[in-house]
């Protein structure tokens, strides 16, 4: 499993979710451990408990406070502004998704 932390491309995506690992319900903030390759995200405290046995593989929890506070918001307040975006330029609108990863396993140093 890779984890990335992922900034939160619409507004609308920040409802209760429940974590694939653990099930138990939690909300995301702007950014957030996302599954890459799927369509689900875990919780902080899996996030935790994942770096904490692989540090060199996992996110740590600090690198994702630091994140949520570098982006507090969503990329789009909302899906109409997100298909607004996605009419007028769609490229730059698949950009923008593009640029939602801040942290991966193999790119560690992308731009925070």
């Amino acid at each position: 499993m890779e984890i990335l932390l992922r900034r939160a491309y619409s507004g609308d995506d920040l409802f209760r979710w429940n974590c694939d690992l653990c099930e138990v319900p939690f909300t995301p903030a702007s950014v957030y451990p996302d599954i890459a390759g799927a369509d689900g995200a875990i919780c902080k405290e899996c996030l935790a408990y994942l770096h904490s046995r692989q540090p060199d593989l996992f996110p740590s929890v600090e690198r994702l406070r630091e994140l949520i506070a570098a982006y507090p918001e969503p990329v789009f307040e909302d899906e109409r502004a997100l298909i607004r975006m996605e009419e007028k330029d769609l490229d730059e609108a698949g950009r923008l998704h593009d640029v939602t990863r801040l942290w991966t396993r193999a790119g560690q140093g992308l731009p925070d």
